[in-house]
């Protein structure tokens, strides 16, 4: 038997299954600003996603903005159902949206309007 083939017995898929959290945005540990001027400012505070060993998913994420000095946290939830395609994850939100994050071993990343969230298990 080749080398090749005993390292392959040996080697069983990771579950992907499990709690991930943001860690940093563009290289950047969160909290991150996103946007700031004279009266504004936007932050993502945190992050999480939560992959379910029963195919479903719910993906959380705090925001912060400031705006003349008064402050409002903003939570926002997808959830629905997630499948591996890849080496990517395929998100379906309930509301009938798709999106995809790659995973490499226990590290989600995800390019989320030009900016790359990194989540870690």
């Amino acid at each position: 038997m080749s080398l090749a083939l005993l390292l392959a017995c040996g080697t069983e898929p990771r579950p992907v299954e499990g709690t991930y959290i943001l860690h940093s945005v563009d290289a950047v540990t969160v909290p991150v600003i996103l946007y700031e001027d004279e009266t504004e400012k936007d932050e993502l505070v945190s992050g999480e996603v939560q992959l379910r060993d029963d195919g479903t998913f719910t993906d959380i994420t705090a925001m912060r903005l400031t705006v003349n000095g008064e402050v409002r946290v903003d939570i926002v939830e997808a959830e629905g159902t997630w499948s591996q395609d890849g080496p990517d994850v395929v998100f379906r939100m309930s509301n009938g949206g798709t999106y995809r994050m790659s995973l490499s071993s226990n590290t989600l990343t995800q390019d989320w309007y030009g900016y790359l969230l990194v989540y870690q298990r």
